[in-house]
């Protein structure tokens, strides 16, 4: 096994992820050191004349590289743990059948370098990614030029989009219509680096029931009407279950934390259960504890119209 660096790997296989070029190496190992020695599988768009998938091959070993790229050439650097997959990041049916051929633990945009390519790419790549891996979109200064045919729609744009989204993420979002509203829901973290990014997806907690327990009898012993409160967001943002998400919300209230926003939860709670009949008299009792909050008000009348309609 080597103890090169992964940027002397780099600037020995000639590839410009190196500290010559771009400089992604240095980040790349602070990041990716924990899988160096795992039988990972990490999928690279883009090949050329193979150097990064040569870099990786040395950097990682135990790691199956996949590179993609358009080029039907490019199946001359397939060989050992690296191999070719040929293919175009704006073929859909292509995309889709990468992401149900391979498993990835990190994810690299190294392709085109249009933007519309890596939003479709990210689209449909970033739910098989396995939680707790890392997608990864290079060259991102691109995006920003006043000449680039894809600006105001530039990756970087989408980028900005897509952290504003996972800020600002909810339960709810798990299931939106919208991709790149679902991926937001599943990002761990994001983390800008000169010219790239590193978006990194969401671990399941694997004992998500004993937590929630231990959680729960922790609130009970505070006695604190806040931490049910809170509660309830935590069981929604992490899969718990209604009936204890509903029950969560029914002891804030009885406990008097922030009756407007306690209500509130619940109505939330309800609707998801499928009562908009409680869903309505639980919003409308936030309405009364806070009569000028227009959101809460808007939320009474979309209840309002979805009974009477029911």
């Amino acid at each position: 096994m080597t103890t090169a660096t992964l940027d002397e790997i780099a600037i020995l296989e000639g590839t410009d992820k190196s500290s010559i070029e771009h400089g992604y190496t240095r980040h790349y190992e602070q990041a990716f050191d924990r899988f160096r020695d795992e039988p990972i599988e990490v999928l690279e768009i883009g090949v050329a004349n193979g150097s990064s998938l040569r870099m990786w091959e040395k950097f990682f070993s135990r790691a199956t590289l996949i590179g993609v790229d358009i080029i039907p050439g490019c199946l001359r650097c397939a060989g050992g743990r690296k191999h070719v997959e040929i293919g175009s990041q704006d073929d859909i049916v292509f995309l889709r059948t990468l992401a149900e051929k391979y498993i990835p633990k990190i994810i690299i945009d190294d392709g085109s370098h249009q933007a519309d390519h890596i939003k479709l790419t990210i689209e449909q790549l970033f739910p098989a990614l396995l939680p707790g891996g890392c997608y990864v979109i290079e060259d991102l200064h691109f995006h920003n030029h006043p000449t680039d045919p894809n600006i105001p729609f530039g990756a970087l744009k989408m980028v900005n989009d897509l952290g504003f989204r996972t800020v600002m993420s909810r339960a709810g979002d798990a299931n939106s219509p919208d991709a790149l509203t679902r991926i937001a829901y599943s990002i761990d973290r994001i983390e800008f680096v000169r010219h790239a990014v590193l978006i990194w997806k969401k671990v399941p907690d694997p004992n998500l029931q004993q937590t929630i327990a231990t959680m729960k009898a922790l609130i009970e012993k505070s006695g604190s009407g806040d931490n049910w409160f809170h509660f309830v967001h935590f069981l929604r943002e992490h899969g718990g279950g209604l009936d204890e998400a509903e029950a969560a919300a029914r002891n804030a209230i009885r406990l008097g934390a922030s009756p407007a926003l306690s209500h509130w939860r619940l109505s939330e709670v309800l609707e998801a259960r499928g009562d908009a009949k409680g869903a309505l008299a639980a919003a409308e009792q936030a309405f009364v504890h806070d009569p000028r909050n227009s959101h809460i008000g808007s939320r009474v009348e979309r209840l309002s119209r979805s009974v009477r309609g029911a």
